[in-house]
């Protein structure tokens, strides 16, 4: 091989090797911001102001938001990157950043869908994106029993049930 051609090749690699080391690092970030958000104070200063509204009226509100106020739209943004990036994913126990996904997980089911004050205060969309990443989350066999340890099952039809389904 040519000397020309072997710098070439070697430039292709380290360009390669430097993407790969960029996509992780920016894969990291994300999933720790994604985990920041669900566990940020903001998300709970919103969930107080809708409650304290809701007690003024004395009776709950079962209409969401129309418009997003920043916290929600941080979620909504990280969640659907979440879901972008993962979509084919079906192994999360075996990646390099399990405890991770685990932490989100938890976050996911006991934060945010077995609250049903986020549930209502929430607009649809950022609950779809959140069932999305919940969907893509539980085609791991850990995280459907995870699921259940939870309380998921249990929240879902306690929560939900009585909300969408006529007596």
């Amino acid at each position: 091989m040519p000397l020309s051609d072997q710098r070439r090749h070697k430039t292709t690699e380290g360009n390669s090797k430097r993407l790969k080391r960029t996509d992780s690092e920016k894969e990291l970030k994300e999933l720790h911001h994604l985990l920041e958000v669900l566990n940020s104070p903001a998300s709970t200063q919103q969930l107080q102001t809708v409650d304290h509204d809701d007690s003024q009226q004395g009776q709950r509100s079962n209409t969401r938001p129309r418009s997003w106020s920043n916290p929600e739209k941080s979620q909504a943004v990280a969640l659907h990157k979440f879901s972008l990036r993962y979509q084919n994913v079906r192994n999360f126990n075996q990646s390099k950043h399990f405890k991770l996904f685990e932490d989100i997980f938890s976050l996911l089911v006991t934060t945010r869908l077995s609250q049903s004050k986020w549930l209502n205060s929430s607009s649809d969309e950022t609950v779809v994106r959140l069932l999305v990443c919940l969907r893509i989350l539980m085609r791991d066999c850990y995280f459907q029993t995870l699921f259940f340890k939870l309380g998921g099952v249990q929240s879902l039809s306690e929560e939900w049930c009585q909300e969408y389904v006529i007596p």
